[in-house]
């Protein structure tokens, strides 16, 4: 475990060692899983895709898993709803210079829901910002988040349900 990983979930060797499962199998019940998921059109959301598909199949090969059974191989390679991309889109937010921003989890939160924010919403700021005294991120807390900005989402009609981005920008965030 890096320490920058550390830092951000503060899972460690010895937690690991304790508590994780064999990687191999759970990656292989994770094809599995999205396999599933793609043949019913269940849209697989994910707040970074690109850093969490790279995460898991670099942890794929590492384990020895082939190529074309890690759990993000074809056809699942194109599978996937990445909120930051669809959040640069439709959130406004500029960088430094001026480009169009990906935003954070918090972020796109803070945009869907800011019209009437939610009371789990504070609490989530509260720990992204280290006023929890726990790790910044925590797996469950940011699955749960990034579901609940996909669902905002189709409501305010940002996308449909299967993920994909409709044009203008429709609904008030």
């Amino acid at each position: 475990v890096s320490a920058d990983a550390l830092a951000l979930h503060g899972i460690h060797e010895t937690f690991l060692r304790q508590h994780g499962l064999p990687a191999k199998p759970e990656l292989s019940r994770l094809r599995s899983v999205l396999l599933a998921a793609h043949a019913c059109r269940v849209p697989v959301v994910l707040h970074h895709k690109g850093a969490h598909v790279a995460q898991i199949t670099a942890t794929a090969l590492a384990h020895g898993l082939p190529p074309g059974h890690a759990p993000f191989a074809p056809p699942m390679a194109s599978t996937g709803v990445c909120m930051m991309e669809a959040g640069k889109r439709r959130c406004g937010l500029l960088d430094a210079a001026g480009r169009p921003k990906m935003p954070t989890r918090l972020e796109l939160a803070e945009t869907l829901f800011r019209d009437e924010p939610p009371a789990w919403l504070a609490e989530f700021g509260r720990r992204r910002a280290g006023e929890l005294g726990v790790p910044p991120n925590e797996a469950l807390g940011d699955a749960t988040v990034t579901a609940r900005c996909f669902v905002r989402g189709v409501e305010l009609g940002w996308w449909d349900a299967e993920g994909k981005l409709l044009e203008g920008r429709p609904g008030r965030a």
